[in-house]
């Protein structure tokens, strides 16, 4: 199974759930140690990606503020949110040529001053506590797409690359 590009992203999480409701799991115990490699390089990529943006959104964010802070701009709020799209190997029995060949995204609203959690806070351990993960050190996004994307450890041996969006939604109102 694989992204349906008709469905928003909340719908898709739900298709997923559904499909793996009854289906059994791959336990992360049950992965051989080549498919542990893999996992651990997409987990590699993902801190690399976060160190990357990190520094990219504190400054969006630190511009977004200042237009806030100032009493002539019209802005009053925003959203700043950082998309990874996880698209399929072109080896994967589902990649065809003309598709998009999504297999999941992540959508992430991004506070860059909090330092306890979250994208590009790669101090802090989002790995989940106990077995088999008691040594292990992840990072946000990693944590994320194994622990909430409702796919199987054996799905994720299925990402080929990873494509980062970054959105700023800019509001404010205007009395009449």
């Amino acid at each position: 199974m694989k992204y349906n590009w008709k469905l928003d992203h909340y719908e898709n999480q739900k298709v997923w759930a559904k499909f793996h409701e009854n289906a059994p799991r791959t336990s992360y115990s049950d992965l051989n140690p080549e498919e542990l490699a893999q996992i651990e390089a997409i987990h590699l990529r993902l801190r690399e990606i976060e160190a990357m943006i990190y520094p990219i959104l504190k400054a969006k964010q630190k511009t977004l503020l200042a237009k806030v802070d100032e009493q002539s701009h019209w802005m009053e709020a925003f959203n700043l949110t950082l998309y990874l799209t996880y698209f399929l190997r072109e080896d994967d029995p589902e990649w065809e040529e003309d598709c998009d060949n999504i297999l999941t995204k992540g959508e992430y609203y991004v506070w860059t001053d909090n330092d306890e959690w979250g994208i590009g806070m790669l101090h802090i351990n989002h790995a989940e506590s106990g077995p088999p993960f008691e040594s292990a050190h992840h990072c946000y996004s990693f944590h994320e797409l194994y622990d909430h994307s409702y796919l199987d450890w054996r799905d994720l041996l299925r990402i080929g690359n990873i494509y980062v969006e970054i959105t700023t939604d800019e509001q404010g109102s205007f009395p009449v």
